[in-house]
């Protein structure tokens, strides 16, 4: 909606008291309005009272309302709140905590920016705050906004980032400071919250007492001059009595009209309720909802129709359906509109903006409600007490939410329920402690949670427990001896503990496990002598251990192991290998796989899946794993194999997806690859393809993916390109560039391309933008800011990683008003980018990963610092060579509080970057990402270089030089002093 169209209500209400123009006003906008008294004043039953105070406002100010009617809401609304808070002496005490005196909060949480972001947009100019409503919190596009005020969309964009930075400006004086691109994503995510059907009933006799009045001046012929018009006489029939909105003469007054209203605003244009098994809920006249024959029960709150606020959506299934699968989506589930029929079951989702919501749920107690889905959608601790009474509830997810122990004692009267998923949140010892009272849980994970040892003498007395998750807490093995009488256990997730031998006794008498995962423990060779009763045993995950060769042979008792997942061994261990009958999936973390190694796996006939590597895989061991006929994926790393070699994977007919890094003239045998009926996916990387190039691939008719990276292209292969016209997805980093580009023009079929070369000029990206059909473009060249201008023409596309040291905040600008695009990653010139505005630099892609030395790294934990991302591969002349600078230069920023600095390995070895920190004495964190993980997508990677992140976790430069590094840490560093002194 326009905002001529708010200026034409607004005049047909002033001149008027027209009761539709004013219902159409209050339906738009009381969410608006509830939702910024919300989250000034906490209290709901507080918000509604400032929210009718300010349409009150609205009846007798109507004609004071000049530019955006949004805008005009939210600042009455703001200080109606405001007005109300200042007399609660809680509120004030609150104030005070947020002055001068309060030390700096640096947060990417919103429940730290709620209360105060009304305030600080309140007291932003006109102009300023009436943009960030609109696009914030009406939801308005770019595009929209643009056209309405007769701009460009760039400038729209820059308009919106230099108000956020202003908006960050007035937080910072109440206390906190967050970063833009964080603060960005909080107000499009949390601003808008559904108003309760209460407010909807008292604001809409309101709406009725505007009709019935103007119906009423009209019919007695009266004529109400000057600028309030028949406003006025609307105004005096309503007064405000305990913050409740009564009606003077209601009984009187009523029309026809003002029920018309009173309807139009309660119904809310509300879309057909959701009803299970197709049938459909009659309303009556009276908006009361009834019941047909047949029908399940219907859960209503009131006689009258009520707000339409949905709490998520619902899926339905048959009961008593096993597994986790089956559903069936509905549509949105709206508290007061569901029928539910006898012989089905519901799971409910719930997103970060539906999860305020959930006190529809009480609708549903003693319902079917079966599962409930909360991941990551910001609920909290009062959320828990919707859900208390779910008491039908079965599995329940809220991983990666703020729910902590208050929460989890609200979980412990749920009898049935058999599956909680509690990684990632605050629950700990305490909480733990709670869910020993569910007398039916079999599935619990607790991963990255504070819980210790303490927590493990409750969670050892559910004695129901099947499966249970205790990956990145610090239970180490006091804490797994107190698990032994979980005697239904199957499945058990160790990964990343203080675990040592001795825990692995007690895990020995767990004679029912299936599936245990030991990765990153400390483990020992003498240990695994304790897992040989595990006679049930399919999956074994030892990577990340220091498990060495002599202790092969421990595996032998372990007959019915299906996956097992080796740390760096080599031939000599895989020699001692025993004959495991059942094995489908072998996977060897090890450069150091050779011929007599592949000579003995390849009498694991059964494999599917084998992953492995080193120099010493060359054609006679390609021979061996030519004689695993059922393999389905294949992964060989750093071999010398060569293209006839390939020779020996024709009887692969089963094979799906396959990856081989290193190799000489492989071009010769992609014929052979070609013959396989079942390939999809085939990745050569870093390899020689030889005279031949990819002609081989003519006669792969059925490949959808190919990755083609640093293997020496050559013209005439790209040419063979155009005629896989299979492909969907295409992935090439080589020196050709424009000549790529110009090849892969007229692939029109592909939906995913990916361009790496230095050669990649602004005519090269002049060639992809006709791909029409593309959805994922990465381009990592030389190009320029011009060369962006071809990309806005992709409407297609949703995600976007462009990468250039010749890019300025000027090519951020073009690419920012693509409306489609839902992942936008800029990487450009340092100098130009550091001393770009706040606005211009984008926030860096989030990650949470596993350090070398089994922790976490999480790039919110480093905010407030400069982080040097320092991506290396050993591939590509980087790593140990340069382990002398790099250590000079940590020793250089120890003693800068300001700056820290973390390596991330993107080869195929997942040990080295735990053997390099060892072997050198490393001193700063170092992980493993790898060559294709979606961190190296995100930051737009695939060689050696140096990625820093500024203090408030934005993209401030790309080094490739390390002698340029100091230098543009300084700049960095200096430009983010000097804008953040311009905020004071």
């Amino acid at each position: 909606m326009t905002a001529e169209a708010d200026a034409i209500l607004i005049e047909r209400f002033v001149a008027t008291g027209d009761h539709e123009a004013f219902a159409t006003i209050v339906k738009r906008y009381t969410d608006l309005v509830y939702a910024a008294c919300r989250r000034v004043l906490g209290s709901q039953a507080r918000a509604e009272e400032a929210a009718q105070e300010t349409f009150l406002h609205l009846l007798r100010k109507a004609d004071s309302v000049t530019g955006s009617l949004p805008a005009w809401l939210h600042m009455t609304a703001t200080w109606k709140a405001i007005d109300a808070a200042r007399k609660d002496s809680a509120r004030r005490r609150r104030e005070i905590s947020y002055g001068t005196d309060r030390p700096m909060l640096e947060t990417s949480r919103w429940e730290d920016i709620s209360p105060l972001v009304d305030e600080s947009l309140a007291e932003l100019p006109q102009e300023v705050r009436g943009l960030l409503v609109e696009h914030f919190l009406k939801e308005k596009s770019q595009a929209s906004l643009a056209s309405e005020m007769g701009l460009s969309q760039p400038t729209v964009s820059r308009r919106i980032s230099g108000g956020l930075e202003q908006l960050r400006v007035a937080l910072r004086k109440r206390g906190v400071l967050v970063a833009a691109g964080v603060l960005s994503g909080l107000l499009a995510e949390r601003t808008v919250e559904a108003a309760p059907v209460t407010l909807a009933q008292e604001l809409g006799k309101m709406s009725m007492v505007a009709g019935a009045q103007s119906a009423g001046v009209a019919g007695t012929a009266v004529t109400v001059s000057g600028t309030a018009g028949a406003a006025a006489a609307v105004t005096a029939a309503v007064v405000a009595v305990k913050g409740k909105l009564m009606v003077a003469g209601l009984a009187a007054a009523i029309t026809v009209g003002g029920v018309a209203g009173y309807k139009h605003l309660a119904g809310w244009d509300a879309p057909a309720p959701v009803v299970l098994g197709g049938d459909q809920i009659a309303a009556t006249e009276s908006g009361a909802v009834t019941e047909e024959q047949g029908l399940g029960k219907t859960v209503t709150a009131g006689a009258d129709v009520p707000l339409v606020v949905s709490m998520g959506k619902l899926y339905v299934r048959e009961a008593g359906y096993v597994g986790e699968d089956g559903w069936e989506l509905v549509g949105p589930a709206v508290a007061d509109r569901l029928v539910i029929p006898a012989g089905k079951e519901l799971r409910l989702t719930v997103s970060p903006a539906e999860v305020r919501n959930l006190a529809g749920l009480d609708a549903l107690a003693g319902e079917n409600l079966h599962s409930l889905m909360l991941c990551n959608s910001g609920a909290d601790d009062a959320a828990m007490r919707h859900v208390a009474d779910l008491k039908s509830l079965q599995v329940l997810h809220v991983h990666g939410t703020y729910i902590g122990d208050v929460g989890a004692e609200y979980l412990r009267g749920l009898a049935n329920l058999r599956v909680l998923h509690a990684g990632d949140t605050r629950i700990g010892n305490v909480g733990a402690s709670y869910l020993a009272a569910l007398p039916q849980l079999e599935w619990l994970d607790l991963s990255g949670t504070a819980v210790t040892d303490e927590a493990m003498v409750f969670v050892g007395r559910i004695g129901t427990l099947r499966e249970l998750n205790l990956a990145s807490t610090q239970v180490g093995s006091e804490g797994i001896a107190q698990l032994d009488g979980l005697v239904s256990l199957e499945r058990l997730t160790l990964c990343r503990l203080p675990l040592d031998d001795r825990g692995l006794e007690h895990i020995g008498r767990h004679t029912g496990l299936k599936s245990i995962c030991l990765c990153n423990t400390r483990i020992t060779d003498a240990g695994l002598a304790h897992l040989a009763g595990l006679k049930s045993l399919r999956y074994l995950g030892l990577h990340g251990t220091g498990i060495t060769d002599a202790a092969m042979a421990q595996l032998a008792p372990l007959t019915g192991l299906e996956e097992l997942h080796l740390p760096s061994i080599s031939d000599a261990g895989i020699a001692q290998l025993p004959t495991l009958p059942n094995l489908k999936v072998l996977q060897i973390d090890s450069d150091q796989v050779g011929r007599s190694g592949l000579e003995w796996i390849g009498t694991f006939e059964g494999l599917e899946v084998l992953v492995a590597g080193g120099s010493g895989v060359d054609d006679a061991g390609l021979a061996h794993v030519g004689r695993l006929t059922r393999l389905r994926t294949l992964v060989l790393g750093g071999t010398t194999v060569t293209g006839e070699g390939l020779a020996s994977l024709r009887t692969l007919k089963d094979l799906v997806s396959f990856h081989l890094h290193g190799g000489r003239d492989i071009g010769r045998g992609l014929r052979y690859l070609g013959e396989l009926p079942s390939l999809r996916t085939l990745t050569l990387d870093h390899l020689e393809l030889g005279s031949e190039g990819l002609a081989g691939l003519r006669e792969a008719p059925g490949l959808k993916e190919l990755g083609v990276i640093n293997c020496g292209l050559d013209s005439q292969s790209l040419q063979v390109l155009g005629s896989l016209r299979t492909l969907e997805k295409l992935i090439i980093s080589d020196p050709l560039g424009d000549q790529t580009a110009e090849a892969v023009r007229r692939m029109v079929w592909l939906l995913s391309l990916a361009i790496t070369s230095t050669n990649l000029t602004d005519g090269g990206l002049a060639a992809v933008a006709g791909l029409a059909n593309l959805r994922s473009l990465t381009v990592n060249g030389t190009f320029t800011d011009e060369g962006l201008c071809h990309l806005p023409s992709m409407g297609g596309l949703e995600s976007l990683n462009v990468q250039s040291p010749h890019l300025t905040p000027k090519g951020l600008e073009t690419l920012q008003g693509m409306s489609g695009l839902k992942q936008l990653n800029f990487v450009g010139q340092p100098s130009a980018m550091a001393a770009g505005a706040a606005s211009d630099l984008l926030p860096a892609p989030f990650f949470q990963i596993e350090a070398a030395d089994g922790g976490e790294l999480c790039l919110e934990n480093y905010l407030g610092r400069l982080v040097v991302l320092h991506f290396w591969s050993a591939d590509s002349g980087t790593g140990e060579a340069e382990v002398g600078i790099l250590k000079q230069l940590h020793e250089q920023i120890t003693g800068d509080a300001r700056v820290a600095m973390i390596s991330l390995h993107l080869g195929d070895d997942v040990t080295r970057p735990r053997d390099l920190a060892e072997r050198y004495e490393l001193a700063w964190p170092q992980a493993y990402v790898g060559p294709y993980s979606s961190m190296t997508s995100d930051y737009v990677v695939d060689r050696s270089c140096f990625v820093l992140v500024d203090p408030q976790g934005r993209l401030a430069a790309r080094v490739d030089d390390p002698a340029e590094l100091p230098a543009a840490i300084l700049r960095t560093l200096g430009g983010f002093m000097s804008n953040a002194q311009t905020e004071h």
